[in-house]
């Protein structure tokens, strides 16, 4: 398994990809702003997660993935949405400066660096509304997240894209997942938090941080 991340802002494409995604023309990889994440930095839902101790400084950033769900390669934009199978959220660990450089490949790949939740039905809603309930030294606090539309929109547009683009340089496989941008929720990652996000009422993400 492998997880592909764009790291876009919502609703924007870097031009390049802008320019590949309207020609045949094939974008030099690196103008692509994409990380290759391995099975190995995954922990399961619901399992803790370890801050890493050689940097000072981190983040938990809230994202959607998509699941592939059969075989494919060099697959047309308007076919995309026939190869996933599930969407679910995830939350990546990060270096609070990781906006100033890209990270390399060991910063990026640590044990615990992007945790999972449960796969749902593609048929199901995107959700409109997270609900965060997160429990610390001083007692829990509930915060509410909300999802625009058009965001949700532009996720479901952009994984279709990010599925034509990326396959044209790689076989994409059952149990892929695809990240295809921001969502811009993020939150501090502290020692000793756990953290529960709801989508519309839904369990979809456990985090216990140590």
């Amino acid at each position: 398994m492998k997880i592909i991340v764009i790291d876009r802002e919502p609703g924007r494409w870097p031009q390049a990809m802008e320019e590949a995604l309207t020609s045949e023309r094939i974008a030099d990889p690196r103008e692509i702003p994409a990380t290759l994440l391995t099975d190995s930095a995954v922990t399961r839902n619901g399992h803790p997660i370890f801050l890493p101790d050689f940097a000072i400084g981190w983040r938990v950033d809230i994202c959607v993935y998509f699941s592939i769900g059969r075989l494919g390669k060099s697959i047309p934009a308007k076919f995309a949405h026939r190869y996933f199978d599930g969407w679910g959220l995830a939350a990546r660990v990060v270096r609070n400066e990781a906006d100033l450089r890209p990270a390399n490949a060991l910063e990026a790949n640590f044990d615990g660096a992007i945790c999972a939740g449960p796969k749902m039905e593609m048929e199901m809603p995107l959700p409109s509304l997270l609900r965060v309930e997160t429990l610390e030294g001083n007692g829990p606090r509930q915060t509410q997240w909300e999802l625009s539309q058009t965001g949700l929109a532009d996720l479901r547009q952009a994984a279709e894209q990010t599925v034509a683009l990326v396959s044209r340089y790689m076989t994409l496989r059952n149990g892929d997942l695809v990240i295809p941008g921001r969502t811009g929720l993020s939150m501090e990652a502290k020692i000793g938090a756990k953290v529960k996000l709801t989508a519309d009422g839904r369990e979809a993400l456990y985090l216990k941080i140590k």
